[in-house]
């Protein structure tokens, strides 16, 4: 099975990910999602038409961040009972527009997912942890850094959302560990 993620992201080209740069900041909604590896390809196509007629990508979205920043850790798995890792993040603010609209762009994604027999983001991402990752360590640090970070302020930012992709794991193959790649779903028309 393979799993995939959707990320909302901040940049117009995924020329830069493929040749190995630095991966810029994105807002990811990557609950795994295990997946045939025989449907990926209409899965995908399903996504893109969903999106495609999404009401809430019918205009241009900003996506407000801070103006605090948090430790948040990953939740914890049956591999790792206590989180894997834990990311420094700003949030989107709760409430907000970009908020709600985000949370429509899931729906439309859920919609889709659920033809598919997928577990939907609604079910599985809570709303109020919109977030985008700016640093992250590995383990559970979440209250350690909290009160290290002691609420630190910072200045409250934006950034135009210009793709939704869909981040695809598939498992090993032979000696080779897993393979990644990174397709497009959706781009704001320019």
């Amino acid at each position: 099975a393979s799993e995939i993620g959707v990320q909302l992201q901040p940049y117009s080209s995924f020329d830069e990910i493929r040749r190995g740069s630095p991966m810029p900041l994105h807002l990811s909604l990557s609950v795994p999602l295990d997946v045939n590896p025989e449907i990926v390809n209409a899965l995908q196509e399903d996504l893109k038409r969903a999106l495609k007629d999404c009401p809430a990508l019918s205009s241009p979205l900003s996506i407000p961040l801070g103006p605090r920043l948090e430790a948040l850790a990953t939740p914890p798995s049956a591999k790792h009972p206590t989180g894997k890792s834990t990311m420094v993040v700003m949030r989107v603010p709760v409430e907000s527009e970009a908020e709600t609209r985000i949370a429509q762009v899931i729906s439309c994604l859920d919609e889709v997912l659920g033809r598919y027999g997928l577990k939907k983001y609604n079910s599985t991402f809570s709303k109020k942890k919109y977030h985008v990752s700016i640093g992250w360590c590995l383990k559970n640090r979440e209250d350690e850094l909290n009160k290290e970070l002691g609420g630190t302020c910072c200045t409250q930012v934006a950034f135009p959302l210009q793709e939704i992709s869909m981040k695809i794991e598939f498992p090993p193959h032979g000696e080779k560990g897993n393979r990644i790649e990174y397709w497009p779903l959706w781009t704001q028309p320019s």
